[in-house]
């Protein structure tokens, strides 16, 4: 009660400052007419980040609460969860499935293969209806493989993740609620509203088509997933999946899919490590570990940690760990999204949205 009572009578003794205050302050001490412009820093061309923020820059964004990720609902898991699917080369393989056989029996919820290659060996003694199977899918990628892949069983969980929309995207609907086989593949772009306005573009397109074909929306909103590369920003890189998953959710309901949830789209993460001789050795492994942060707070539903290419000895086993670590030890799966409401992520998230589907909305024909 002493300290109730001692904080309280700190709030009556001192006014509570906002943003003008700062600004008052911030203009005598530097002698700028304009100290929030001129302090500004830019993540990309008019995405400026303010120097300050307070409550009131969430009062011009409307049902902010509406876009804040829900609990999960299965009583198994806690408030959060994500599949942890670490990537496996197939350049040979046998030597991939024994990778992947090991990946799975230390923790991994899935496996990403970076290509098709002898299915049959790839998934050898791999029980695909208690994990899930990933699968890139390129120009040289036979599409009867890819399809076999998807329909092959109705309880397996599969993805199909395409570097290039496919020729004929409705032999890929899947059949089962589990596996999603219409994977958009996003590319780096010059910065994260391009990257996000094409990813709209492709899915939108892909819809069109299918929907053209005789599918109704509500069947392939939810079929159509997205797969991201991670930045080394930390607070851009939760804004993109944020932002991406907001105007998902726009689309869906353009397409008169109202029962369309905020949490029913399907992101995928992959955080590729950064090479750089001044930060080794380790400097992947950093730099891995907090591109995997970002992408949980985030909301990914699955992440890829791809092995740090200077060590190829225990780079595979610390790729896949540092996903069950953020759960089982840094807990962040113990918080449904722990970024909801901060004024600064909110405010930027808003800004993307609003230029990446501008820009999407301008490029879109």
């Amino acid at each position: 009660m002493a300290n109730e009572l001692s904080f309280n009578s700190l709030l009556t003794a001192f006014a509570v400052p906002d943003k003008s205050d700062w600004v008052s302050v911030a203009r005598d001490e530097t002698g700028l007419d304009d100290p929030l412009e001129k302090l500004s820093q830019y993540l990309a061309e008019n995405l400026p980040v303010l120097p300050f923020y307070d409550h009131t820059d969430l009062t011009a964004i409307k049902y902010s609460d509406r876009y804040s990720l829900p609990p999960v609902e299965d009583e198994n898991f806690n408030a959060r969860y994500w599949e942890n699917v670490p990537a496996v080369a197939v350049a040979n393989p046998p030597d991939a499935n024994k990778k992947a056989l090991a990946h799975l029996a230390k923790g991994a919820h899935g496996i990403f293969f970076e290509q098709i290659e002898e299915p049959d060996v790839m998934l050898r003694n791999i029980d695909r209806s208690v994990c899930s199977t990933w699968f890139f899918v390129d120009g040289n990628t036979d599409a009867t493989i890819a399809t076999n892949l998807l329909h092959s069983d109705s309880s397996h969980n599969t993805h199909l993740l395409w570097e290039h929309t496919p020729a004929k995207p409705d032999q890929f609907v899947a059949q089962s609620g589990n596996s999603r086989g219409l994977g958009v593949n996003v590319p780096r772009g010059k910065d994260v509203v391009e990257e996000i306005a094409t990813a709209l573009t492709r899915a939108v397109r892909l819809l069109d088509t299918l929907t053209d074909l005789g599918f109704a929306p509500a069947a392939i909103g939810s079929q159509v997933w997205f797969s991201l590369n991670i930045d080394n920003d930390f607070f851009l890189s939760i804004a993109k999946l944020k932002a991406m998953r907001r105007l998902w959710y726009q689309v869906m309901r353009s397409y008169g899919v109202h029962d369309f949830r905020y949490d029913d789209h399907f992101l995928h993460a992959r955080c590729q490590p950064i090479v750089n001789d001044r930060y080794e050795p380790r400097g992947g492994l950093i730099a891995n570990a907090c591109m995997a942060a970002a992408a949980v707070c985030g909301g990914c539903n699955a992440l890829t940690v791809f092995p740090d290419v200077a060590d190829q000895g225990l780079a595979p086993t610390v790729a896949r760990n540092i996903s069950s670590i953020l759960a089982h030890e840094a807990h962040l799966d113990k918080v449904s999204d722990p970024f909801a409401g901060a004024y600064y992520l909110e405010t930027l998230v808003q800004r993307i949205a609003q230029q990446a589907w501008t820009a999407f909305a301008n490029g879109y024909s």
